[in-house]
């Protein structure tokens, strides 16, 4: 049995998240050797709200009298936020842009922590959160959209028809599942996203921001490795979409050969 402590702040070349490491001894694993990963620790430093990525919130808004329709663009300030937190940021920023475009038009953001939802009202005016199309004809060379912390999960309540916006919180996680590969290791019996067989665990986010998570292997689960011998392996961190994450400071493992 051998472990080996993986940290990409030992890399020898690559990023925090796509690396390569030189071992201290030259690896020979035979034909049907195992392994398994253990202690993966991921911090949780990426912000909610990123700038120059989903820092805009797009509106559509149907003010009515001398204003007619106007469209917000409400920056919402770079962080990692909790439920309550995200839903003032959101409502302050929503506000102030109102308050320069559409007069007296206020809105109010709930966030339910019973039902990990939020609620976006305005009582008096029908307005529309705009998808990253909709707002691309209104806002020219803008990209940065925050439609995508609603994902398509977001409706308007039928108690009020346009004045309220619903969206659960779940879908706001920017690092909501990520995946650790790694193209030595790869085994045909694996499969991870778009069939990737580098893949050798996922991990679904359970930990609040700014925190570290700690992922480990079910106890009993070992996977099999290809024969080689080699003095370097490489990792990579990768997120759902299958594309290496960035924006963390360093990942760190146990790898643990049978």
């Amino acid at each position: 049995m051998r472990c080996l402590f993986i940290d990409s702040r030992d890399r020898i070349s690559g990023s925090t998240t796509d690396f390569k490491i030189q071992l201290p001894t030259t690896l020979v694993l035979e034909q049907g050797a195992q392994f398994r990963i253990d202690n993966l620790r991921v911090p949780m430093v990426i912000p909610l709200i990123r700038e120059g990525i989903n820092d805009f919130l797009y509106i559509r808004l149907d003010a009515g009298g001398i204003y007619g329709t106007v469209y917000l663009a409400a920056l919402l300030q770079q962080g990692s936020y909790s439920g309550v937190e995200l839903a003032t940021l959101i409502q302050t920023a929503v506000n102030d842009e109102a308050a320069l475009h559409a007069g007296s038009t206020r809105f109010a953001c709930v966030y339910d922590e019973h039902t990990a939802s939020m609620t976006l009202t305005c009582t008096t005016k029908t307005f529309e959160v705009l998808t990253d199309a909709q707002a691309a004809s209104h806002f020219m060379n803008i990209a940065n959209f925050a439609t995508a912390l609603f994902a398509n999960d977001y409706s308007y309540e039928d108690l009020m028809p346009g004045r309220q916006l619903y969206w659960s919180h779940v879908s706001m996680v920017s690092l909501d599942m990520f995946y650790l590969s790694s193209s030595k290791l790869s085994n045909p019996d694996t499969f991870g996203p778009q069939g990737a067989s580098d893949t050798l665990m996922a991990s679904v986010t359970s930990t609040d921001f700014a925190t570290v998570m700690n992922e480990s292997m079910p106890w009993d689960v070992w996977l099999t490795a290809p024969a080689m011998t080699t003095q370097q392996l490489d990792f990579q961190l990768r997120a759902r979409d299958y594309s290496i994450l960035t924006g963390l400071p360093n990942i760190s493992f146990t790898l643990t050969i049978k």
